[in-house]
């Protein structure tokens, strides 16, 4: 295990432990709210407070659905790549940008997801297949399609984004300490 590996597992612990302390008032108005709103605002359809109707299936937005182990995660990786190396500002970046990514991603799951739930709840899982668990699977099948996908982007960004020969643009600091960009007149 790296040490960028080893960062990123603690301070993802760092940032959950917080988390499973909140109250599920809390946790519904940070991580549950916006994502119903924006998924019912897709479907145009009304949304009262966590709930809302799409495809013939009514969703709640509870705790379990609030994708907080997906926000530990980016922020993690985002507090890593800021203590762990130098990359300090795509880290910073990555941090800053993990609750809007989190509601973001949780309200695209959502969107997908409400199909998924209309056919999980008619029975036609059973009644066609003969599987109980399909409507279960696809349910998780459903939020690894979209939060993997964000993750691995937002990981990419907080570790390679950052890398001096990606950025041509940017040259080191000169030994008297002041810096100068290709074409600048300082």
């Amino acid at each position: 295990m790296t040490r960028r590996h080893a960062f990123f597992l603690l301070f993802a612990l760092l940032v959950r432990l917080p988390l499973s302390l909140l109250g599920d008032g809390a946790v519904s108005t940070l991580f549950c709210r916006v994502p119903a709103v924006l998924a019912a605002f897709y479907y145009g359809v009304p949304c009262t407070d966590v709930t809302f109707r799409a495809c013939g299936a009514t969703l709640v937005v509870t705790r379990a659905c609030a994708a907080l182990d997906f926000f530990s995660l980016v922020a993690g990786a985002g507090l890593a790549a800021l203590v762990a190396g130098g990359r300090r500002l795509f880290g910073a970046a990555v941090l800053l940008l993990a609750y809007p990514a989190t509601l973001l991603a949780n309200a695209v799951r959502l969107v997908a997801l409400a199909p998924v739930v209309a056919f999980e709840t008619s029975g036609a899982e059973t009644a066609l297949f003969g599987l109980s668990w399909l409507g279960e699977a696809l349910h998780l099948l459903t939020g690894m399609c979209v939060f993997l996908p964000v993750f691995c982007l937002m990981w990419w960004v907080a570790w390679n984004a950052a890398r001096d020969a990606d950025l041509p643009h940017v040259k080191k600091v000169n030994p008297e300490g002041t810096c100068s960009l290709p074409g600048s007149l300082v």
